[in-house]
Formats: structure tokens, C-alpha cells, sequence
């Protein structure tokens, strides 16, 4: 019983570590666009190790997790996410990563999508509510047009829709994936039953997002959490593009 005890107290420790760092970013985010010198900074505090991010112009921002800025180019770096088309973001430990690094990594990616010299907006999760009306065959296109524009889309263009399957937690799977694909796109995502939908609206044109999924879907594969083990295997849908009311 007091092993038991010891494994449920482990997991509820886990899960107020991964609530603190969502919290953290989601309250960047809320800001609106978060410049790149804050999200460094704020996330070096965070993790309590240095941070950096490499923009797709090839300046580099880094800070200590006392707030000082670093110059040149990071020593060691103990984990990485790319940002699409260009950069990346990094933590530079000094050992091994730690738990919640991958998830770190993840959000701040996906904070740094919306940051200015940075690609696109970033995607966005919705009211499953409102996603699930504009999937709904059973919906007036009335309503359907409706729940679109309250989503923030555009009624007149064109969305996809892909289905994400992702474990128990698809929805907060799916959002920092698809920062990582860097779509040219508006996305929406929520959770619908066990899997996350994503309503992907391109802007600018025909952007089909296969490709960039597949690729990645194989770094993610490819990257090992702490202890060794690979990341859990990430299944995608990805619908043709068609007129939001149909």
C-alpha cells in the first residue's frame, strides 16, 4: 500500500508539473504575440537552465535562468525542437534532460510561431462545441456557417480537416504538432471524442499539410524522452480541402 501510495503521490506531482508549464505558456500566448527576448527569457526562469531560440533569419537568442543574456552560439544543448521553415528552439543543460523538457520544448515552439520575424499564426484550441458543428452532417448550413465564424474562420475558403490520434491527451498532443509543421494556415483544434480535430484553413492559397506532417511525425518519432524511451507513436488523418458549409 505505501509503494502504491508513493506511485499515485509520483503522478500527481507529475501532473501539476505539466499544468504549470502549459499554464505558463497559455498565459504568454494570451498576450497576443509573444517577442522572442520574453519567451527566452521567461523560459529560462522556468526550467531553471539556460535557454535559446534561432530565428529563420539566423539571429540567436539566448538567457540564463537569472534573466542575464547570453552571447554567441550555445554550448551544450540537451534538447531541441525546428521551428518550420526555419530555427529552432533549445534548452543547454548541463546533464540529462529532465521530464518535462520535451514538453517545455514543445510549447515554447509553439510560442514562438507567433512571435514577429517568426512564421504564421499559431494554431489555437477551440470550443469542441463549435468544431463539432461544423463537422456535423446533421447542421443547417445556417448554423454550420455560424459556428465557422466564430471559430475565426472564413465561411468563402476552403478548410481541411485532420484527425489526430494521440492517447488520452490528443488535444494537447495536437496543438504543439501542428505549430511544429509551420502551416501558412489558420487551425483550429479540439478534442472530439478520443481524437483531436483540427479545422485547417490555409491562407494565401492551396497549402496541403501531408508532407509536412509525415516529416514531423518522423523527428517525433525519432526523439527519445528521458530514460530512453521513444516518443508514443502519433496517427494522422488528413481530409481534402472543401468549402467549410459542405
Amino acid at each position: 500500500m505505501k509503494g502504491l501510495l508513493r506511485r499515485l503521490n509520483a503522478l500527481d506531482a507529475d501532473a501539476a508539473a505539466a499544468v504549470r508549464v502549459i499554464a505558463h505558456y497559455q498565459a504568454l500566448l494570451g498576450g497576443g504575440t509573444v517577442d522572442p527576448v520574453t519567451l527566452v527569457r521567461s523560459t529560462a526562469g522556468l526550467v531553471s537552465c539556460p535557454a535559446g531560440l534561432e530565428l529563420a533569419d539566423g539571429r540567436r537568442v539566448r538567457f540564463a535562468p537569472d534573466g542575464v543574456a547570453l552571447p554567441g552560439v550555445p554550448g551544450r544543448v540537451s534538447d531541441s525542437v525546428e521551428l518550420r521553415p526555419a530555427g529552432r528552439v533549445w534548452l543547454e543543460r548541463a546533464g540529462a534532460a529532465e521530464p518535462f523538457d520535451a514538453l517545455v520544448l514543445e510549447w515554447m515552439a509553439l510560442a514562438a510561431r507567433v512571435g514577429p520575424g517568426l512564421t504564421g499564426p499559431s494554431p489555437r484550441a477551440a470550443d469542441p462545441a463549435l468544431v463539432e458543428r461544423v463537422l456535423s452532417e446533421h447542421e443547417s448550413i445556417e448554423d454550420r456557417t455560424r459556428a465557422v465564424r466564430l471559430l475565426g474562420l472564413h465561411p468563402g475558403v476552403p478548410l481541411r480537416v485532420l484527425a489526430i490520434a494521440a492517447g488520452q491527451d490528443a488535444g494537447v498532443t495536437a496543438v504543439p504538432l501542428l505549430a511544429r509543421c509551420g502551416m501558412a494556415a489558420l487551425v483550429r483544434v479540439a478534442t472530439v471524442g478520443p481524437l483531436a480535430a483540427a479545422l485547417v484553413q490555409p491562407q494565401g492559397g492551396e497549402d496541403a499539410p501531408a508532407a509536412a506532417l509525415r516529416a514531423v511525425l518522423a523527428e517525433r518519432d525519432a526523439e527519445r524522452l528521458p530514460g530512453g524511451e521513444r516518443s508514443r507513436g502519433v496517427r494522422c488523418g488528413v481530409g481534402g480541402a472543401v468549402p467549410p458549409s459542405r
